[in-house]
């Protein structure tokens, strides 16, 4: 072997290209820097590269280019502040500069935010929004697990869903679950949701309606005779259950709260001396209606209309997910008997003592539904 000639032993020409040399590679080095000094540095610069260059998938929107924007109303438009609340869960960071708040943004966040953070537990389960087309990918500037999502009833929209525990890639339908939310990439756990326009991929403030429709599976675009069947489904939960704020001993001596709820989105069981608010009501209702929907998806194995689903949720939400699973109205359901599965709701009516009236009317109203006969 060789040995390399030691610096001092090179001629005074040879000296001063090694001298020439270290000083150009330093000068390239830095020259690669500046970019990266730029985007933490300048919040301008910091701004255009997450707006135009960020999280981004490549897709053919060609056919999109001509599609009609989804019709929606102002409600479901609305943009989310920081302390607002979707589906039970809190907004922790809102859209757009968040400079003023960068003291108390993790190492290696963005000061321009292009979605809105929600305070998700780790596992609440994402739905598709439609027909949904899913892609799953990592981004490691900070994104972690990201789902991609292209849906059929928002045609104009990419959908981006950073830091999911998993994600599984593929063909969905409206309201099936394809991730669940998770702590990865930069943060503690929480879920970030973006909305990007295809036409010039500009990232715009999220609407409420999507967010909730994700989170929960309700298509606020499903109507039973021109009446939406989540605010159908809803109201004759509330009316079902009735609304008590006072944890008590429901007929069959489980602790209940509010509309119904045997246990907080946590997993703690109702208490003997609990109290919720109205509001803390609702929103545990909205809870279980996911929990509910995630079984009948999981469960049921053929095609649903918006009114059967519905029916499923209710029924899911009152008797649980076990009853449904170990059900003849399922196995006659995915046997594609229909009828069958409508009539075996009436025989979920019994108490400790027999037949309850309230679970006769309740029942009554779930056949009616899933045959799309409500009124």
């Amino acid at each position: 072997m060789v040995a390399r000639p030691r610096y001092a032993d090179l001629s005074p020409d040879l000296q001063y290209q090694v001298w020439r040399n270290q000083q150009i590679r330093s000068q390239l080095e830095w020259l690669l820097l500046v970019p990266f000094l730029l985007y933490l540095l300048v919040p301008n610069v910091n701004r255009w590269v997450d707006q135009y260059i960020g999280v981004r998938r490549d897709v053919n929107v060609e056919d999109n280019r001509s599609a009609q924007p989804v019709e929606v109303d102002e409600d479901f438009k609305q943009t989310l502040k920081k302390g607002d609340v979707v589906a039970g869960i809190p907004v922790t960071s809102p859209f757009g500069d968040r400079s003023d708040r960068a003291h108390a943004l993790p190492p290696g966040a963005s000061l321009w935010h292009k979605g809105v953070d929600l305070g998700t537990f780790k596992g609440t389960p994402v739905h598709a929004i439609g027909q949904s087309s899913v892609s799953c990918f990592w981004d490691g500037g900070g994104g972690g697990n990201v789902a991609e999502v292209l849906s059929s009833e928002a045609s104009e929209y990419r959908f981006l869903i950073l830091h999911l525990d998993s994600c599984t890639p593929g063909e969905y339908n409206d309201g099936e679950v394809f991730a669940y939310t998770g702590d990865t990439g930069i943060g503690a756990e929480h879920v970030d949701f973006r909305q990007q326009q295809l036409m010039d991929d500009i990232y715009i403030d999220p609407y409420k309606g999507f967010v909730e429709w994700f989170l929960t599976g309700a298509n606020p675009m499903r109507s039973v005779n021109g009446t939406d069947v989540y605010d159908l489904l809803v109201e004759d939960m509330k009316a079902s259950e009735g609304l008590v704020l006072d944890a008590y001993l429901d007929p069959v001596g489980i602790w209940t709260i509010g509309f119904g709820a045997t246990y907080y989105p946590d997993g703690s069981p109702i208490q003997p001396g609990d109290r919720i608010s109205e509001e803390e009501a609702v929103d545990l209702l909205k809870w279980h209606y996911s929990v509910a929907e995630n079984h009948v998806n999981e469960a049921v194995k053929v095609p649903l209309e918006p009114h059967e689903k519905a029916a499923l949720i209710d029924f899911t939400y009152n008797a649980g997910g076990g009853a449904l699973k170990e059900s003849t109205l399922l196995r006659k359901l995915n046997a594609g008997d229909r009828q069958g599965a409508a009539d075996e709701f009436l025989k979920w009516v019994n108490g400790a003592n027999g037949p309850l009236p309230g679970l006769v009317t309740r029942r009554e109203k779930n056949r009616k539904m899933f045959l799309g006969e409500h009124e």
